[in-house]
This record gives structure tokens, C-alpha cells and sequence, in this order.
């Protein structure tokens, strides 16, 4: 059990890096988080097939499009993936753009050509680039747990109105770092708790772009009236989690959910069948130790009625 729960969180740390597929001839739209791996089947086929895939903004010829011919994209002939260029490859006729951004959301028509230049495949898909943002708070009873690399918004309370001090709790000493906001700005003077990284505020929502490992720890947030009356305190607990598996959207979790489940099932049908084998084998030795008993029993009564046999002819 041990082990096949190992596996499992095996399975769901790999499985949440898997990159997106998704189908041109599916029947909702495909929808990828931003900054993820977006792989696009096209046609099973591609060395057989020249491909044309256009982004339908205006529905003429000037949208842009790709021609793609033996699982290569023409790049005299592509203006789809103009700035981005370096980040698209086709292989085996999957369409590969790594890191989405987004500007790909969109109508993409995909047509397929034969060797004569007879249209046999016309089909459009919809891709949803979603930008998934998780914001935390200081009065959740539950540690914030947020994505290596993924922003981090922590909601504070009404910057305009008071004044907020931020620390991070390592030695619960003054020396601990620490961070005054007022009318919703950072004052730099005296923030030493986010010196040289990307933080902001707005709306009253602490952002912190790119949260890195050491930006685990405990924070308390205090907030002050004008006239320095203390009026809040609290403490949040933030991880930041090597796993990617927070940021994916519900059909990624989904995905990884489903595939999970499948390789329980394939474990648990291994195990069985492991189980089965022992029990078979022990069975298969069971009876070969019967056979050999028999055996041994049968040759001694011959060899008895043999004796016994011996004896009544001297007898005679």
C-alpha cells in the first residue's frame, strides 16, 4: 500500500507537467493555461498532407496563416507565429507552441491539402488561454500554498484608509524583515522584505511576480488607523510548492485526476495478477508435493507386497 501510494504521488507531480493536447475535430474549445505547453494534433499524417492553419480574426485573407508541408513549417509562407517563431516546431503533424501566451487565444481553421491540392479536411477549434491567478489572505485559517514561478497575490485590507506594516517572521526579532504600505504604495524607504524582486501593490493586493523558495515562511500583516492605533494582526503561512499541480486549470486537474486513476487500476490489476501467480504456484507445488507422497507411498506398498509375496513362496 505504501508503495503504490509513493507511485501515486509519483504519477501526480509527472502528470502535472504534461503538456496540453488538444484536437481540431474536438467539440468544445481548448483551453490551456497561460504560459504552459500547447500541443495541437492536426492530422495523423503530415508527410502525406501539405496543412494550412489560419487565425480567424477577420474572416479574409489578410489573417495570418501557416502552410506547413512534410511536418515542417514554411517559414517564407508563415505569418501566424510571427514573433514567436523560435518557440513553434511541428512533429509527427502535432503543432507545438511552448509557452503560450495571450495573444494565441483565438479561432484557428485548419485545412488539409492531398498531393493534388484537393481539399480533405476542413475543421475549427478554439483556443481559451486562461490567466490563473490565486489570491491568498491574512485572515484564511489555512497556509497559502502557491507554485514555484507562479504570482502571488496576497489580499491586505484598505491601503488608502491605513497603514499597513508586513514582516517576515525568522527570528521574531527587529531585525526580522519588513514592508510599510501607504495609500497603496510600497514605501521604499522602509522595505527591506522584498529588495530587488517584483512586487507591487494594487487595490490593496500585495503581487509578488515569480515566487521563489525563499519566499516561504510565516508573514504577519498589521494594519494601523491615522492615528497609529493598531486595529488588525494576523499571521499566513506561505509554501511555495516545487509542483505546478495548483496552477493548472480543472480540465489539467482533470486530466491528471483521470490518468491517475488509471494507473491505480493498472497497479491494482498488476498486483492481482502477482498475487494470483503466488497462489497458483503455491498450488502447483502443493500438488506436485501430493503426487510425489502418493508416489513414494505406492512404491513402498510394492515393494511390501513384493516381500510379503517372497515369503509365502518359501513358505511353499
Amino acid at each position: 500500500m505504501m508503495l503504490i501510494f509513493g507511485l501515486m504521488l509519483l504519477l501526480l507531480k509527472i502528470a502535472a507537467s504534461v503538456e496540453r493536447f488538444c484536437w481540431f475535430n474536438q467539440s468544445g474549445p481548448c483551453n490551456v493555461v497561460l504560459g504552459d505547453k500547447l500541443s495541437l494534433m492536426m492530422t495523423l499524417d503530415a508527410s502525406k498532407n501539405d496543412l494550412r492553419i489560419h487565425k480567424r480574426i477577420y474572416n479574409t485573407s489578410d489573417d495570418p496563416f501557416c502552410k506547413i508541408k512534410n511536418d515542417r513549417i514554411n517559414e517564407e509562407e508563415c505569418d501566424l507565429f510571427k514573433n514567436t517563431l523560435d518557440e513553434v516546431s511541428v512533429n509527427n503533424g502535432i503543432l507545438v507552441i511552448n509557452p503560450v501566451i495571450r495573444a494565441d487565444s483565438g479561432i484557428y481553421r485548419l485545412q488539409v491539402f492531398n498531393s493534388q491540392g484537393v481539399e480533405i479536411l476542413k475543421a475549427d477549434l478554439q483556443v481559451i488561454v486562461e490567466d490563473v491567478k490565486f489570491t491568498c489572505s491574512f485572515d484564511q485559517s489555512v497556509p497559502c500554498s502557491v507554485a514555484l514561478g507562479d504570482e502571488l497575490r496576497l489580499k491586505l485590507a484598505d491601503p488608502s484608509k491605513n497603514d499597513l506594516r508586513i514582516h517576515k517572521r525568522i527570528y521574531n526579532t527587529p531585525e526580522d524583515p519588513v514592508c510599510r504600505i501607504k495609500n497603496d504604495r510600497i514605501n521604499e524607504e522602509e522595505c527591506d522584505l522584498f529588495k530587488n524582486r517584483p512586487v507591487s501593490v494594487s487595490n490593496g493586493i500585495l503581487v509578488i511576480n515569480a515566487v521563489v523558495g525563499a519566499d516561504s515562511g510565516i508573514y504577519s500583516l498589521q494594519v494601523f488607523k491615522s492615528t497609529g492605533k493598531e486595529i488588525f494582526n494576523a499571521d499566513l503561512q506561505v509554501i511555495v510548492e516545487v509542483s505546478v499541480l495548483c496552477s493548472e486549470g480543472p480540465s489539467s486537474l482533470v486530466h491528471v485526476l483521470v490518468w491517475s486513476f488509471q494507473m491505480v487500476v493498472l497497479l491494482g490489476l498488476l498486483g492481482g495478477f502477482h498475487v494470483y501467480m503466488r497462489l497458483t504456484s503455491g498450488k502447483k507445488e502443493e500438488d506436485q508435493s501430493v503426487r510425489m507422497r502418493r508416489f513414494r507411498e505406492g512404491h513402498e506398498d510394492t515393494a511390501e507386497d513384493g516381500r510379503d509375496q517372497q515369503q509365502i513362496s518359501s513358505h511353499q
